[in-house]
């Protein structure tokens, strides 16, 4: 069956409606259950631009907003050249310099407010096509080169300017000097800390791996390609009810895995329960 432009346009558009939908389910079960959604921006390779764009989309369509902390490394804008990111840290280095401590009882010396504008607007990064000719503005990561081209992809290039400066829809920011400091950063003490995964590439599927093999709470959202699907699709596969143990081989054939391309990062979102 082929299908014309037009249809591959209306039904990329649903898709992407549904993905926004089951962000939107995220974000009320957080709102309901008092948790916290964390985006950690202080490592790069750690981060899903994918996510939090969907993350971005899905807060404009629902009225439940929980709390989103947001953690990034002001050594982080160092490695962008672009004038948007220049700007940006400008502007938050300027609110550190007039900015004060909070003291022990919890009261401010000040009582100004400063406000730093929004760096973009999400409508900005519905259409990848956007970037295909814009030079990137930091150097890429490894992961998304193209082994064929030596060039990162066309549709990922919007992730290098999406990234470029903070994202701009979280309730609570946690700045910090560099990435050093967030490994020190204790977020255990904050509450358990979860993930929910869905599509990815490779990048993605390291990041998966890893949380798997180290037991942490994770749901992977089924059907959403990718990495994930690979995986949940093993997981389906291996706890299935059977009569009989299933062999290696059987196992492996049930696995969809429908590219072998690197694909775009996993929109995997960390939640946080807080302590009451």
């Amino acid at each position: 069956m082929t299908i014309s432009d037009s249809e591959f346009i209306i039904v990329n558009k649903l898709l992407f409606q549904k993905l926004v939908t089951v962000f939107c389910a995220i974000l009320d079960a957080a709102s309901m259950s008092n948790n916290w959604i964390l985006i950690d921006r202080t490592r790069p390779s750690e981060s899903s631009t994918t996510a939090e764009l969907l993350l971005e989309c899905a807060i404009r369509q629902t009225n439940q907003r929980p709390s989103i902390i947001v953690i990034e490394s002001m050594e982080r804008f160092s490695s962008f050249n672009s004038t948007a990111s220049k700007n940006h840290l400008k502007d938050l280095q300027n609110l550190a310099a007039v900015s004060n401590p909070i003291t022990s009882d919890g009261s401010f010396k000040s009582p100004d407010v400063h406000i730093v504008p929004l760096p973009y607007v999400t409508d900005d990064y519905h259409d990848h096509e956007t970037f295909h000719d814009k030079e990137l503005p930091c150097e890429p990561l490894k992961e998304h080169i193209r082994k064929d081209t030596g060039e990162v992809a066309n549709k990922r290039k919007w992730m290098y300017h999406y990234s470029q400066t903070t994202f701009s829809s979280g309730t609570h920011y946690i700045f910090l000097e560099s990435a050093a400091g967030a490994e020190a950063f204790p977020l255990h003490t904050f509450g358990p800390l979860g993930f929910v995964a869905a599509h990815g590439g490779t990048l993605s599927y390291k990041r998966l791996r890893a949380r798997i093999s180290q037991g942490r709470p994770l749901v992977m959202l089924h059907q959403t390609g990718g990495a994930t699907q690979a995986f949940a699709s093993l997981h389906r596969a291996l706890t299935a009810t059977t009569s009989h143990r299933k062999a290696a081989e059987q196992v492996l054939r049930e696995i969809d895995l429908f590219s072998g391309e690197q694909v775009s990062p996993l929109p995997a979102l960390r939640t946080l329960c807080p302590l009451h």
